[in-house]
């Protein structure tokens, strides 16, 4: 992999961090199950939605090609260029 691609790749994971919301959407599943698993016949099961953690924005930002390859120029640039 080139230095130029790295460089995409770090610019990419700055505007797109991993997905964390997919972690935690696993994590809830699992806490899930166990708890409907012990939680015995009475009562309502539990749902996913009592497992997720709470984010202050959840919402999923969309940013169109145009603004993605705007952002990965600019910061290409900062990193190509040499501060002196």
């Amino acid at each position: 992999m080139s230095s130029a691609e790295f460089g995409e790749w770090l610019a990419y994971d700055q505007m797109n961090p991993g997905e964390p919301e997919r972690g935690d959407l696993q994590a809830a599943m699992i806490a899930m199950v166990v708890a409907n698993a012990h939680k015995g016949k009475k009562g309502k099961p539990f749902e996913i939605k009592d497992f997720l953690l709470k984010f202050k924005d959840s919402a999923p930002v969309q940013k169109s090609a145009q603004e993605i390859k705007t952002k990965l120029t600019s910061w290409l640039a900062q990193l190509t260029t040499k501060k002196g």
